[in-house]
């Protein structure tokens, strides 16, 4: 029997791993943190780091200085901490990048080190996660993309879902709470080491301007693992729409679109009732909906809202009369 490349183990391991978390969605995987530190896993992880490219993290170490060290030798000394239990990750390096309003949003840096371990996480827990997620989520997923949230709101739009709840959250990733979160991941994951290591992620703090401080709460923008995290922790807004049929895919229902924590809530009527049970769950998960950017509108003839850059504009056909829908960059995506 021919032996498998280290590219072909892997795939088949993550597609074995996806389909028993697709057919059993109860069960817990007890048995992963060894898997972590394989070497086809840690040099696929290396892999996807480097092609990343960025900077350094608080130590300071840079892609070319771990390339110059010999990335064979590197990967055996982080398999063997590793497989030691010594591994203990670094505060992330805080920086701030500008946003289109003119503020600025902070941005956590891990360094490579840690990028490498996160990202070698992120294989092995991606696949079962995958197999939990709504379909009315598209942000940081695989095969999934911005261009596909905004083509289905189009469509919904299209079919007369115009009442609009265009959400707003304050501070997302600053305000997840790291107990609810370890619960959820919890619910598919039993490896105590894979859920120290994340405990450890997610309390190891930030630097900013020489200080060192500890997070209590939140997952760090700019983390390998934080986009999965972030997707773990807002499952069950997801989930519960399509418990109670109002995301189904049917004209009439009330339609959830959300790209991380961007969301919108789109009806052809009694979209009080999505909103009530988004509000629920916001409250069940600590979050907080930005009263100031949150609206609710009716998305009448002129009427636009803005989602992910783009602008949905309702719009009269003046050779025909008919109601139809624009779609362009919106005039903030223009200015940029």
């Amino acid at each position: 029997m021919r032996e498998l490349s280290s590219t072909q183990w892997l795939r088949e391991f993550q597609r074995k791993l996806h389909e028993k978390a697709k057919a059993e969605p109860k069960f817990r995987f007890y048995s992963l943190y060894d898997k972590t530190y394989r070497m086809e896993v840690l040099e696929e992880a290396y892999a996807r780091v480097k092609a990343n490219g960025g900077t350094s993290g608080v130590d300071g170490e840079t892609i070319e200085t771990v390339t110059a060290k010999g990335i064979d030798i590197y990967l055996a000394e982080l398999q063997q901490e590793m497989k030691e239990r010594r591994y203990v990750p670094k505060p992330v390096r805080r920086v701030y990048i500008p946003k289109p309003n003119g503020k600025e949003r902070p941005l956590g840096i891990p360094t490579v080190r840690d990028r490498i371990v996160q990202t070698a996480f992120l294989l092995t827990l991606e696949p079962i996660f995958e197999a939990d997620f709504a379909d009315t989520s598209y942000g940081f997923r695989p095969g999934k993309s911005a261009h596909e949230a905004v083509r289905e709101i189009y469509k919904y739009l299209n079919w007369g879902c115009t009442e609009i709840y265009d959400v707003d959250l304050e501070k997302y990733f600053d305000t997840v709470d790291h107990s609810k979160l370890m619960r959820l991941v919890a619910r598919r994951i039993s490896d105590g080491e894979i859920l120290r290591v994340i405990k450890l992620w997610l309390g190891s703090g930030y630097v900013e301007e020489g200080q060192r401080r500890q997070s209590k709460r939140g997952t760090p923008q700019g983390g390998v693992i934080s986009p999965l995290l972030a997707n773990i922790y807002l499952n069950p807004v997801d989930q519960a729409f399509q418990r109670n049929g109002l995301g189904a895919i049917r004209k009439g229902s009330i339609h959830l679109v959300r790209y991380a924590d961007d969301m919108v809530l789109l009806a052809q009527k009694e979209l009080d009732k999505g909103i009530g049970l988004l509000n629920h769950y916001m409250g069940r998960l600590g979050l907080r909906i930005n009263e100031e950017k949150t609206r609710k509108l009716t998305m009448n003839i002129g009427e636009s809202v803005d989602f992910l850059g783009f602008r949905f504009q309702n719009v009269r056909n003046r050779r025909t009369g008919t109601r139809m829908i624009l779609v362009q960059p919106s005039p903030q995506s223009q200015k940029r």
